[in-house]
C-alpha cells in the first residue's frame, strides 16, 4: 500500500468534516438571535469554525451564551475532525514503527506459514498467501543486505536473521505453533539448516495436539538431497519433511504443458531432438529430466544438443558427474556466444538431425530472450520457422505473458516457461500439486505389497508418502511423469472422474507400453548411477535387468506388463480414470487442443 492509500481515509474524513463545519457554521450565523449573514470575512470562517470544533460551547466565538444550537452538521464535523486527526497520527506512527510491531506481534501468531528467504526469491509463494487473506505469513530473512521493501508493502512481518537461521529467530517467528516452513534461500545448505533447526525447535516445544509442522526446503543438489532425506525422514509427531527443487518443479511443468511427443516433428515420427541454449542449473535439470523421460513407443534413444559458450567443456564435466548419462541419452555439444548478433557455430544445431523444440536456459533473461529471436531467425534459413522455442522467463511475468499472447512472425513460435506461478505457489510448495500423481503410483504400489508381516520391519520403500524417503518419492515422481506417454502412445488420455477405466488393451499395445515403462526404468536408473550386473547390488548400483528388453527373462518382462496392467489403479487413486480417444491418435488429438488453446 502506498503512502496516497494509506492516508486517503483520513484526507476523506478531514475534507467531509470541513464543509459540515463551514455549512453549520454559516447556518448558526442565519438564525436569531444572531441574524449575522454578512460582514464576516472567509478566512474568519475557517478560524470560528476551528475553534467551536474543538470548545465546548455552543455559538461561534463573541457570541451570547443564549446563541442557538449547533446543527447536526456541527455536531457530525466535531466527531469527524479529531478522527481524522487520530487516524492520521495511528498511521504515521504505524508507517515509522511498522515493521518492529510487526516482528513483535509475530511472537504471538498461530497457524501461519514461516517462509525463510533471502532476497525474493520466495516473494510470489508470500505474495499469493498474504493476498489470499486465509494463511497468515511470516518471513525470515536471511541475507542482511537484502531490502524488505517488497514484503513491508504486503504487510508481512519479517524477521531479520541476516544469516543462517538461529533458535531465537525461529522463536521468534514463532513456529512451533506455525503450521509449515518453508526453506526457499539461493544457498540449499542454509535452506537444510533450517529445517534442520526447526525439526529439533518443534520435536521440543511443539504442543502434540497441534497436527505436524510441515517442513519444505527447496534443495536442487542430487547429493544434498539424499543426504537430508536421511536426517529429515524418521517418524515424528510434531514434524514432516519434504523437499523441493524449483529448477526441477519448473521443467516437470514445461514438459507437462507441452509434452515431448507432442511436439510436430515427433508426432511425424521425428526422433526427439531438443537443443538446450544455457547449460546453467535449469539447463542440467532439464537435460536429466529429458533423459528420464523422454522414451516412447518408436524406442528410439533422445538427443540433446547442448549450446554455451564453452559447451564440450560443460558437457563433458556433466557426464563425468553422470557417468552412465550417454546409456539413456544421447548428448551432442556445439559452442556459441548468444552475445553476438550473429553466434558462430549457431547453425550446427540445425546441420544434422532436425531439432524438435529448443529450450533457452539462460541466467540473464533479457539476452535469453534475445537468444530466442537469434535461433528462430536461424531456424528459418532452414525452413524450420513452426520450430517451438521455450525462453525462460522467471523474473518477468509481463514480458512472459506478453510473448505468450503475440502472434507476429517474431514471436510467434516462442512461448516463455517458468513463470513463479507455475513454479512457487502456495499449491505446488504447501499442497505438492505436482505430486498428486506421484501420491498414486505410491499408494498403488503399498495396495500391491500388501501390510508387511506382524512384527517384521517396514521396508524403507513401504512407508507412507509423509516419511518415505526423497529417493522413493523421486522414484514415482518418474514413473508418474511418463504416464500420460503411455495412454496417448495406445490413443488413451486421463480424465477427471470416479468412472471405472475401460483399459482394454490389445497384447500389442500393452507389450508397446512394457517396452516403454522398461525404457523409462533403464533410463532412470542410468541416471542415478546404475550399471549393469550379473548380481544386484545396491551398495555398488549393479542391477541385471539393466540390459535391452530382448534379452530380459519371462519374470522380469512380466513386471513390466504387470505395471501397465497397474495403470488404471494409479488413475482412480488419484481420482482419475483412462479413456480411449477413439480413432484419431491421441497425440494428434491433443495437440489440436493446444492448438484451439493457443
Amino acid at each position: 500500500m502506498d503512502f496516497n492509500k494509506k492516508y486517503i481515509a483520513s484526507f476523506g474524513m478531514l475534507l467531509i468534516g470541513t464543509i459540515l463545519s463551514l455549512i453549520g457554521y454559516f447556518d448558526m450565523l442565519a438564525r436569531p438571535p444572531l441574524g449575522l449573514s454578512g460582514g464576516i470575512l472567509w478566512y474568519e470562517s475557517f478560524l470560528h469554525t476551528a475553534e467551536m470544533l474543538f470548545k465546548p460551547f455552543a455559538g461561534p466565538p463573541g457570541t451570547p451564551q443564549n446563541s442557538p444550537e449547533q446543527p447536526w452538521t456541527m455536531l457530525v464535523a466535531r466527531v469527524l475532525m479529531p478522527l481524522a486527526l487520530l487516524l492520521s497520527v495511528t498511521v504515521a506512527i504505524f508507517e515509522t514503527f511498522g515493521r518492529t510491531i510487526r516482528a513483535f506481534l509475530a511472537r504471538f501468531r498461530r497457524g501461519h506459514v514461516v517462509v525463510c528467504d533471502s532476497g525474493e526469491r520466495a516473494y510470489n509463494l508470500v505474495e499469493n498467501l498474504a493476498r489470499d487473506g486465509k494463511t497468515k505469513v511470516v518471513v525470515i530473512e536471511m541475507n542482511e543486505k537484502s531490502d524488505d521493501e517488497a514484503y513491508h508493502r504486503l504487510n508481512v512481518p519479517v524477521i531479520q536473521a541476516g544469516g543462517p537461521v538461529t533458535f531465537g529467530t525461529l522463536r521468534a517467528a514463532s513456529l512451533h505453533r506455525a503450521s509449515a516452513l518453508v526453506a526457499m534461500c539461493d544457498d540449499d545448505m542454509l535452506n537444510v539448516e533450517a529445517v534442520l533447526k526447526a525439526k529439533a525447535l518443534v520435536q521440543k516445544s511443539r504442543s502434540h495436539t497441534l497436527p505436524p509442522l510441515k517442513a519444505r526446503a527447496a534443495v536442487g543438489d542430487p547429493d544434498l538431497r539424499q543426504a537430508a532425506s536421511l536426517l529429515l525422514v524418521e517418524r515424528s509427531p510434531t514434524y514432516e519433511f519434504g523437499m523441493m527443487s524449483l529448477q526441477r518443479n519448473m521443467v516437470r511443468g514445461l514438459l507437462a504443458d507441452h509434452p515431448l511427443d507432442l511436439d510436430d516433428a515427433v508426432v511425424a515420427g521425428a526422433r526427439t531432438h531438443v537443443v538446450i541454449v544455457g547449460f546453467g542449473e535449469t539447463g542440467k535439470a532439464l537435460a536429466l529430466q529429458i533423459g528420464r523421460m523422454a522414451h516412447f513407443a518408436d524406442g528410439r534413444k533422445p538427443l540433446l544438443t547442448i549450446v554455451d559458450q564453452d559447451a564440450t567443456a560443460a558437457v563433458e564435466s556433466f557426464a563425468r558427474q553422470h557417468v552412465s548419462f550417454r546409456n539413456a541419452c544421447d548428448l551432442h555439444a556445439v559452442s556459441a556466444d548468444m552475445r553476438q548478433e550473429q553466434p558462430e557455430g549457431l547453425e550446427a544445431i540445425f546441420s544434422d538431425i532436425r531439432p524438435t523444440r529448443v529450450v533457452i536456459c539462460l541466467g540473464n533473461e533479457g539476452l535469453g530472450l534475445a537468444a530466442g529471436a537469434k535461433v528462430q531467425r536461424t531456424a528459418t534459413r532452414f525452413n524450420l520457422g513452426d520450430l517451438p522455442i521455450f525462453v525462460r522467463l522467471s523474473g518477468a511475468p509481463s514480458v512472459a505473458g506478453a510473448i505468450a499472447r503475440a502472434s507476429g512472425a517474431t514471436l510467434a513460435y516462442i512461448r516463455p516457461f517458468g513463470q513463479p506461478e507455475k513454479v512457487s505457489t502456495p499449491e505446488i510448495v504447501l499442497k505438492e500439486s505436482l505430486d498428486l500423481m506421484a501420491r498414486a503410483v505410491h499408494q498403488t504400489y503399498l495396495e500391491m505389497i500388501g501390510p508387511p508381516a506382524r512384527d517384521a520391519p517396514v521396508k524403507p520403500s513401504a512407508e507412507p508418502w509423509e516419511r518415505l524417503a526423497e529417493d522413493y518419492r523421486d522414484a514415482s515422481r518418474h514413473q508418474s511423469d511418463h504416464l500420460e506417454a503411455k495412454l496417448r502412445a495406445v490413443n488413451f488420455e486421463a480424465v477427471k472422474g470416479d468412472q471405472e477405466s475401460k483399459f482394454d488393451l490389445s497384447p500389442e499395445e500393452i507389450e508397446r507400453l512394457a517396452q516403454m515403462e522398461h525404457a523409462r526404468w533403464c533410463a532412470e536408473r542410468y541416471i542415478a548411477g546404475w550399471r549393469h550386473g550379473a548380481v544386484r547390488n545396491d551398495a555398488t548400483r549393479e542391477h541385471p535387468s539393466l540390459e535391452p528388453w530382448d534379452d530380459l527373462s519371462a519374470a522380469e518382462k512380466q513386471k513390466d506388463r504387470d505395471m501397465v496392467h497397474g495403470i488404471p489403479r494409479i488413475l482412480k487413486n488419484a481420482g482419475y480414470y483412462a479413456r480411449r480417444v477413439g480413432s484419431e491418435p491421441a497425440q494428434k488429438t491433443r495437440l489440436t487442443q493446444l492448438l484451439r488453446r493457443k
